[in-house]
């Protein structure tokens, strides 16, 4: 009897050591998760004889590319931090809102994990789809898939934890193709022999001379035309700021980054205090300082840490959003023309006398709404290659 109370205690020890190894099955390769510890974790991606990883070693996390390059992410996310363009949307946010989840009441067991059939429902792009399902609760993949999503900051990956506590093991392209309990070499966690790591510019430096741009000239110095709509709703000066020009943005691949499809701008200037005007005609967002505020309450922001001074108020019958982005510093108003429509004001600040808010009382927001809803609406076509590669940047954060 001791005997057995003795090898049970082994066994028990040795399960309690064990990690986690999940495998999936892509469409395009294999993703292998495997966990020790919250802070010891990783994924290999291979695909087309390519292999890629996401690397959790302690309080820092790393991507390791196919060339053997290594990014700390750390490091990633401070060279994003000097740029101002705003935050980045979550992914459900994207789709068009977070999918209705109707729980089948059917279960299954995939790779020896019990999982359960759900059906999500919902919209992208104004078109309605339906598809089901397999997510599982248990504790040991929800584990593994945590620790390597907190490589970014979030504790819930926005793609395998489809709610809280639930994780995808089945979905269309991709399915659980095996899960293991064993004991790995804790050189599986380290950063492979051979890599390099990849240095970074200086993302502040690099934020101020793209800003210093975009705050010298309209349309950070890149316009196709004259404004169609903006134009209608400014002064030639306010309180000794003096417009220099207005008109339609393009090649910079501002589209992208704001996620619309066509951008106007203007700038005022007051001796070295600048503020800039853009008007987004296809944003679906809610505009910069909103999107970033519910990113921040969702604990998934990136680029900026924190708002200061954050107001929502109304003014001449339109939302009006407030607030200073930090660490860049930025002062940015946010007005909701209409739901497809913001007109976002910026400026740095400098201690000026006249705040932004006060400034953007000199807009006539009713000649700009009746502009904007009764002219039709013409998308500009955005320089492709600089927009695939500021698509190709924003992954990176």
């Amino acid at each position: 009897m001791k005997k057995l109370a003795v090898i049970g205690l082994m066994v028990l020890g040795s399960a309690l050591g064990a990690d986690y190894v999940l495998e999936y099955e892509m469409q395009d390769g294999v993703q292998t998760y495997m966990y020790h510890s919250d802070t010891k974790a990783k994924m290999l991606t291979r695909s087309d004889g390519e292999s890629s990883g996401v690397y959790k070693i302690g309080k820092k996390s790393y991507i390791v590319g196919g060339d053997g390059t290594v990014m700390d992410v750390d490091e990633m996310k401070k060279m994003a931090a000097g740029f101002s363009f705003g935050e980045g949307v979550p992914q459900e946010e994207e789709r068009g809102g977070t999918p209705k989840v109707t729980r089948t009441g059917k279960s299954i067991n995939l790779a020896g994990i019990r999982g359960e059939v759900w059906r999500l429902s919902g919209t992208e792009d104004g078109l309605s789809y339906s598809s089901e399902v397999i997510v599982t609760k248990d504790k040991r993949v929800v584990k593994t898939i945590r620790a390597v999503s907190s490589a970014w900051g979030n504790s819930m990956d926005g793609g395998l934890e489809i709610q809280k506590g639930y994780v995808i093991i089945k979905a269309e392209g991709m399915k659980l193709k095996s899960f293991h309990e064993k004991s790995v070499d804790a050189k599986e966690y380290a950063l492979p022999d051979g890599t390099h790591k990849a240095e970074f510019p200086d993302g502040k430096m690099l934020g101020e001379r793209l800003s210093d741009a975009c705050y010298e000239s309209v349309c950070c110095g890149n316009t196709a035309g004259e404004s169609k709509y903006l134009g209608n709703a400014l002064t030639s000066s306010y309180k000794s700021y003096t417009l220099v020009g207005s008109g339609v943005c393009d090649s910079l691949g501002l589209s992208s980054v704001f996620g619309v499809n066509s951008i106007e701008g203007a700038l005022y200037k007051k001796g070295s205090d600048t503020v800039q005007l853009t008007l987004a005609l296809d944003d679906k967002d809610g505009g910069v300082v909103h999107k970033a505020k519910m990113n921040l309450d969702a604990g998934q922001a990136v680029v900026i840490e924190s708002i200061k001074e954050y107001e929502e108020y109304s003014r001449d019958g339109l939302t009006h959003y407030y607030g200073i982005l930090m660490p860049m510093n930025q002062e940015t108003l946010d007005i909701i023309v209409n739901e497809n429509t913001i007109l976002t004001v910026t400026r740095r600040v400098k201690g000026s006398n006249v705040s932004l808010k006060s400034f953007a009382q000199s807009i006539d927001l009713s000649a700009l709404k009746s502009s904007v809803e009764s002219a039709p609406q013409e998308k500009n076509e955005v320089n492709i290659d600089t927009d695939s590669a500021v698509n190709l940047l924003k992954s990176f954060f």
